[in-house]
């Protein structure tokens, strides 16, 4: 079924059950099927729209400058999705065909959020956000690969956040990823994360299952400033299976921090009805744990990855004709 997604600035519904008798809309979408998750409305309805703002849902007829009849098709709110790695114009195209309106990127994050934040404004075609990158930043934190900071700022300021130097800075620091932090990088990472979230960050992207090198104590300090700011946690957790889903909820629950696990459903292997008893269990004794699932069957990741560390096969169950 296609999506007709209505765009709107403040993404809610304005419902109101009776047609506002001679209003004259700029647009009315005709006949189709309107779906509000808010309000559970699932019903064939014609929707009147003034300016930006969606001012009328009514199954009675409508009239308007435009009229577009979209019998057959679906009319909601803009999707927002969670977890988007795509974060150029290009990207978003394709993500506005599905119907997201907001795209946000809370795993992995993004480094030097202020300066993304404003390259982006006023140029992106959907909404936008991301989270403080406790993967790259614990890096940077690191006394051998700090000297990338400025030479990351002046390719930024001079070629900006798509060019591919960016990215051989970032296998050039691959190594870190292997490395646990000495107290005095722990010292600069927590300032590091403190001026990020202060840029507007969404929250933490702890996707500690690329960098094995992190201890447990480091992952726990992390969970606890995010705890301090009641900033949630977005986490591709440690390994797979059991384990690492268990160290995530186990440090939520402990330090306080909300938390949100990313896609359950690969991370989980072949045990994701655990998974999501476990948080389901979480959410009833109150805790701020949440999880996503995608759809499809395939996963996607990069090839040079801690995923694929020897051992890769047994660990996975999939050998190289399953890539």
């Amino acid at each position: 079924m296609k999506f007709i997604t209505a765009a709107i600035i403040s993404f809610f519904f304005i419902l109101n059950i009776h047609a506002q008798s001679g209003v004259n809309y700029d647009i009315v979408l005709n006949g189709g099927r309107v779906m509000d998750p808010e309000s559970g409305l699932d019903a064939i309805r014609n929707v009147g729209i003034i300016g930006d703002k969606i001012a009328e849902i009514s199954a009675a007829d409508l009239q308007g400058k435009r009229v577009i009849d979209v019998t057959g098709h679906v009319v909601a709110p803009g999707f927002i999705d969670l977890h988007v790695h795509g974060m150029t114009n290009r990207a978003h195209v394709y993500q506005a065909r599905d119907g997201v309106t907001t795209a946000l990127e809370l795993e992995g994050g993004i480094a030097f959020l202020r300066e993304w934040i404003e390259a982006k404004r006023g140029k992106s075609i959907v909404n936008y956000g991301a989270t403080v990158p406790h993967g790259n930043l614990r890096a940077l934190a690191m006394k051998e690969y700090s000297h990338y900071i400025d030479e990351a700022r002046k390719i930024i300021e001079t070629e900006g956040f798509e060019s591919p130097k960016l990215m051989k800075i970032m296998i050039n620091m691959a190594r870190s990823g292997y490395q646990p932090l000495s107290d005095q990088a722990m010292v600069r990472l927590k300032a590091m994360i403190n001026k990020e979230m202060e840029s507007g960050a969404l929250g933490i992207g702890v996707p500690v299952g690329y960098y094995p090198g992190a201890t447990h104590g480091e992952i726990y300090r992390i969970y606890e400033m995010a705890a301090e700011k009641q900033a949630p946690i977005f986490s591709h957790t440690r390994g797979f299976g059991m384990p690492g889903i268990q160290e995530a909820i186990a440090n939520a629950t402990s330090s306080g921090a909300p938390l949100h696990i990313v896609h359950a459903n690969s991370l989980s292997l072949g045990e994701i009805q655990v998974t999501l008893d476990m948080v389901a269990s979480a959410q009833e004794r109150g805790l701020d744990v949440t999880t996503e699932v995608y759809p499809y069957t395939a996963a996607s990741t990069s090839l040079e990855s801690a995923i694929f560390d020897e051992g890769w096969q047994e660990k996975l169950g999939i050998s190289y004709g399953d890539i």
